[in-house]
């Protein structure tokens, strides 16, 4: 009997070894096109079985039609506690997963961005599941420090004023453009907490597809418990009430699998946004502007209380920002001799006076994020590139208009992959990220070691809410995810 059990153990351990010894080409990327290369499978011997749909998105199984996503799809509210899990457990979760895919016969030889879209939607709903399961500390402080009665007459914004306070503020909402993947609960997080006594209105839009058409799970819905205390001033959209949005998904699924980037989703995106914020709120006051900007380019409070409480030239409509950037996380404002004041800012989000952009709106027309003539506004936000945790950085390129790949590289076996590699994989990502996330330029540029200290990030302007919560934030500061 004995020997038997024996005979069985060695049988079922040369199975599972020529199954994690097939070769997978994964992440990377091709230095002649300079583009990632993806996910490509060279040698596929044998099926293992797929996992359970988790997490409220619909997988559907090998071989089944992808519906057409003129019917909303159902989004079912998480209503599992989970116990959270180390980084290294998700990501070793996450490339078990990878492995389970990408051995299926209808992914050989076949990138990432151009797998099928049942394939690509497990791959996504298993990220989710690995971004849900990870612990999240609790904020330290939501209250910023008090600030004095704004200068009119500040030499920054000179050019925008006429150096008179207003009788009235202006009304501000604040109107990112639309939920996109990556740490997108932590960037709506930072940009509630900074706007606190100066947006009126915050605005979350959100559908069930992400910038490559394929369905994905509602992270705010899912996750509206944490916003609770700011509830009173936040206006959900549904995007998929957008017939246009509806269109753009559904020509984005009927041509997948012959186009590299993919803009016409993000770009109706934001179109809709305006539309859906006109039927909802149609009884905004004409001295309302709009802080207009993508998710994670995060407006400075002290900027915008002056905006708010001052009065605007008359002759101005709409303000183009000028942001700071900081890339990867928050040591690189130690390793870059510009800091976070770039030589070539990033110009890239507006303040917009409402009635001018309503004129756009009944004229179907898109409200631009840049600006050709439009004076500018130095220091308005700050653009936070890249950040995020492994995880989220992998989604966040696994969904993105421009590539749509696996951010993993090459040297990362997903079915071979020990907790040794994946350790040093995450080091990676926090160290040396610019190794993975720009792999075709074949560069290191490590990150210092070093934390800044809070007297550099306050001169940099980061965010408050990220200076005071380095917990919460820790893939934010280059920091291990506490458990």
């Amino acid at each position: 009997m004995n020997r038997g059990i024996a005979v069985l153990a060695i049988i079922v351990l040369a199975l599972f070894a020529g199954l994690c010894s097939q070769s997978v080409s994964l992440g990377g990327y091709d230095s002649a096109s300079r583009r990632p290369t993806e996910l490509v499978i060279e040698a596929i011997t044998s099926t293992p079985s797929p996992a359970s749909p988790t997490w409220g998105t619909t997988v559907l199984s090998p071989g089944a039609t992808v519906e057409s996503p003129a019917a909303t799809p159902v989004v079912s509210k998480n209503t599992t506690t989970l116990e959270p899990r180390g980084e290294l457990d998700v990501m070793r979760d996450f490339l078990k997963e990878v492995c389970t895919v990408t051995s299926l016969p209808e992914a050989k030889n076949i990138h990432a961005r151009h797998l099928p879209y049942n394939l690509r939607e497990r791959l996504f709903s298993a990220l989710f599941q690995a971004q849900q399961e990870l612990p999240l500390p609790p904020l330290q402080t939501t209250k910023p420090k008090e600030i004095g009665l704004p200068d009119c007459q500040n030499p920054q914004v000179k050019h925008l004023l006429t150096g008179q306070r207003r009788k009235t503020p202006w009304t501000v909402v604040d109107l990112p453009s639309g939920m996109g993947g990556g740490p997108e609960l932590d960037f709506l997080e930072l940009r509630i907490l900074e706007l606190q006594g100066v947006a009126d209105l915050v605005v979350i839009g959100e559908s069930s597809y992400n910038f490559r058409g394929d369905r994905k799970p509602r992270s705010y819905q899912i996750n509206e418990a944490r916003f609770e205390a700011f509830r009173e001033f936040l206006l959900y959209l549904d995007l998929e009430r957008c017939g246009h949005f509806l269109s753009a998904i559904e020509d984005t699924r009927a041509k997948h699998g012959s186009r590299h980037d993919e803009w016409n989703i993000q770009n109706r995106q934001r179109q809709c946004l305006w539309k859906l914020l006109h039927q909802d709120r149609p009884n905004l006051p004409d001295n309302t502007f709009v802080i207009f900007s993508d998710l994670d380019e995060i407006p400075n409070r002290e900027v915008m209380l002056t905006m708010k409480h001052c009065e605007w030239k008359p002759q101005i409509d709409r303000i183009q920002l000028k942001q700071r950037v900081v890339s990867f996380n928050l040591r690189q404002v130690i390793s870059s001799s510009a800091g976070c004041f770039p030589k070539s800012p990033w110009k890239q989000g507006a303040l917009v006076h409402l009635p001018w952009a309503l004129r756009l709106v009944r004229e179907d027309k898109s409200v631009p994020l840049r600006f050709e003539s439009a004076p500018n506004l130095e220091g308005g936000a700050m653009h936070l590139s890249h950040f995020g945790n492994s995880i989220a950085l992998v989604t966040k390129g696994f969904q993105h208009g421009e590539g749509g790949g696996l951010l993993i590289p090459r040297w990362i076996s997903p079915c071979q992959a020990t907790d040794q590699d994946i350790s040093k994989l995450l080091s990676v990502y926090r160290d040396d990220p610019i190794s993975i996330v720009r792999g075709w330029e074949n560069r290191s540029n490590p990150l210092p070691k070093a934390t800044p200290s809070l007297q550099l990030l306050e001169k940099c302007h980061v965010p408050w809410a990220l200076q005071a919560n380095p917990e919460r934030y820790a893939a934010f500061w280059g920091q291990p995810i506490p458990r």
